[in-house]
């Protein structure tokens, strides 16, 4: 489906062919950017601190950890805690703001000016509230979310539509997500989601009243093999929705060595299933990759993103470090099997030779 976002009197923009970088801004220490990291996003930075070609062409704007201590994703985090997510993104001198002036700081450089897309989550209201309630503080929040943009007066940015954060939709939230679909069309927005792999309400997407779906392949945080990413391609094409790169410096896989490893396997994955022609993409997430533009000795992941980020990413470029990546996998996945296996061989020995003596005793 198709709407046409006229909300500020604009252009229509294409929301279909973007690749999203994942902001997170929310109470924890350090979850703020200024205007110099998002220059690392908005403009490929170079080795030498040159600015060299653009970069991400849409922002998500999301948080997780609220100022009362509550999650956004969950439900916990107060009205309170929405209005204060919407100031720091939208009041003066906020995220946006930074973003507006890092945007204007690399088309100056580069003598051309693109439009960049933003997305802001609605984040879920607590399920503790009646309906009535929660539809409510979402009419509130989205309302005020486009009015501020239209005070913007900046003719380069777009507010394309809105980003549910919970990452799955359980049967008490059916009612309500497709009427926040409802509330959101009605802007002439779009409808963005970014569930886990397992999560509930992928399979009827469309029904719920999504426009934009990608899928999270989870191999970087949880117990699975590089089958996860076979089974993820399946997924999509079936569904046809885009997936998410996860990308952060950090890994929870028990499987893997460390967070470049993993980096590297979800590249060899997006080559080898061919994931960057799909029209819709986002990465997680953004404020790594700040980190990694400015470290000297991570620069080449950074660069790695831009390449996939701009469709430029080869085999050719990438085979020595998924060579590496891949004979320290299967390392690590046969030590595995031999920390597992020779207990389990003694132990089933040992059982077998009770149950002879106790056999032979009763014999």
């Amino acid at each position: 489906m198709t709407y046409m976002i006229n909300v500020y009197g604009y252009d229509h923009v294409d929301s279909s062919s973007s690749r999203i970088v994942l902001v997170y801004i929310d109470s924890r220490k350090n979850f703020f950017l200024d205007v110099r990291d998002y220059e690392y996003l908005v403009g490929y930075i170079n080795e030498n601190g040159r600015v060299q070609d653009t970069f991400f062409d849409s922002f998500l704007f999301l948080g997780i950890v609220a100022p009362s201590g509550g999650s956004y994703e969950t439900g916990t985090a107060t009205s309170s805690d929405w209005k204060w997510f919407l100031d720091t993104i939208l009041g003066p001198d906020g995220q946006i703001d930074k973003l507006i002036k890092a945007h204007k700081n690399i088309c100056r450089i580069l003598g051309k000016f693109n439009v960049i897309k933003v997305i802001i989550m609605i984040p879920r209201p607590s399920p503790d509230l009646g309906y009535e309630e929660r539809i409510n503080l979402v009419k509130w929040y989205v309302n005020n979310t486009i009015n501020s943009f239209r005070k913007i007066k900046y003719d380069k940015i777009r507010l394309v539509g809105f980003y549910w954060m919970s990452e799955s939709v359980s049967e008490n939230d059916v009612k309500l997500v497709k009427n926040v679909s409802k509330i959101i069309h009605s802007k002439e927005l779009f409808f963005y989601w970014i569930p886990y792999y397992n999560a509930k309400g992928i399979d009827s997407w469309r029904s719920l009243g999504f426009d934009y779906v990608m899928l999270q392949p989870n191999f970087a945080f949880y117990d699975v093999g590089l089958e996860r990413f076979r089974d993820v391609d399946k997924r999509i094409r079936a569904l046809g929705i885009g997936v998410e790169m996860e990308l952060p410096l950090y890994k929870r896989n028990p499987r893997l060595e460390d967070w470049k490893q993993s980096f590297i396997l979800y590249l060899d994955a997006s080559i080898k299933y061919n994931w960057s022609n799909l029209p819709l993409i986002s990465y997680y997430y953004g404020n790594d990759f700040i980190k990694m533009g400015k470290n000297s000795s991570l620069r080449t992941y950074y660069k790695f993103v831009y390449d996939h980020v701009t469709g430029n990413l080869t085999k050719k470029e990438l085979e020595p470090y998924v060579r590496i990546a891949l004979e320290t996998y299967r390392r690590k996945r046969s030590l595995i099997y031999i920390v597992i296996g020779v207990p389990l061989v003694i132990l089933l020995i040992a059982l077998c030779i009770i149950y002879r003596y106790i056999k032979k005793g009763y014999g």
